[in-house]
């Protein structure tokens, strides 16, 4: 009796052993490869090797963030270039992450979800740095060409009467939006990175209407000819 004890707990270990070798040799015969359902900056890497990984997060994701930002404004167009920009980002080096993800669980935690066609619902996000001078630079240049001051009115009197120069409105970039707006661009793969430069109008300190409240009755007295004139 004792011996039949005995014999079965040895059979157990015997099956166990047995398993968990065809475990390690199921393991071994596959070969390295990042888990369904795994991405970098929404591109799918799931099912591929570290190596093929790298080149399609290269094509696909950096490649992206290489895009120029182009901001209009009528027929003038400017462009911020990622090596302008000084854009910088660890999309490739998140493919060692998305493999040790893969990794996890250990060998019986992999085998279990390669059998059953497990997926790692992951989408794992870049970091991504740039000059943030380099994007002011780039909005400066924009205000350069498309603002203009408003100029107020102004009244000359002389002898000769009363000339009045009219306001003009102005025209300014809405500079904090535009700002904005290439940074967020510039922080995502997949944003618009071509923009139109919004304006306001300015108006003027002074109009032609002030002066006139101002100075609704204008003298002048010409004493060569003992003439007294008189401006509504």
């Amino acid at each position: 009796m004792s011996k039949k004890i005995l014999i079965i707990p040895a059979l157990l270990l015997l099956l166990v052993l047995a398993a968990g070798a065809g475990v390690l040799a199921y393991d071994d015969a596959r070969p390295t490869r990042i888990a369904e359902g795994i991405a970098v900056g929404g591109v799918d890497v799931g099912g591929l090797d570290p190596a093929a990984a790298r080149a399609r997060v290269e094509q696909e994701v950096v490649a992206a963030y290489e895009r120029p930002v182009v901001v209009d404004h009528g027929d003038r167009r400017w462009r911020l270039r990622a090596r302008q920009a000084r854009v910088e980002t660890n999309a490739v080096a998140l493919v060692d992450e998305a493999m040790r993800r893969s990794e996890a669980g250990g060998v019986l935690g992999r085998t279990v979800r390669r059998l059953k066609g497990g997926r790692l619902e992951a989408d794992l996000e870049p970091e991504v740095t740039f000059s943030a001078r380099a994007v002011a630079r780039m909005v400066d240049r924009v205000r350069k060409r498309v603002e203009r001051p408003a100029r107020d009115a102004t009244m000359r009197i002389s002898a000769a009467g009363v000339a009045h120069t009219p306001a003009k409105r102005g025209l300014e970039v809405r500079a904090r939006k535009l700002r904005a707006a290439i940074k967020a661009s510039l922080r995502s793969p997949t944003a618009d990175r071509r923009f139109v430069a919004e304006t306001r109008k300015v108006r003027p300190k002074v109009t032609r209407g002030d002066l006139l409240r101002e100075n609704s009755v204008v003298l002048i007295a010409d004493r060569a000819s003992f003439t007294l004139r008189v401006y509504r």
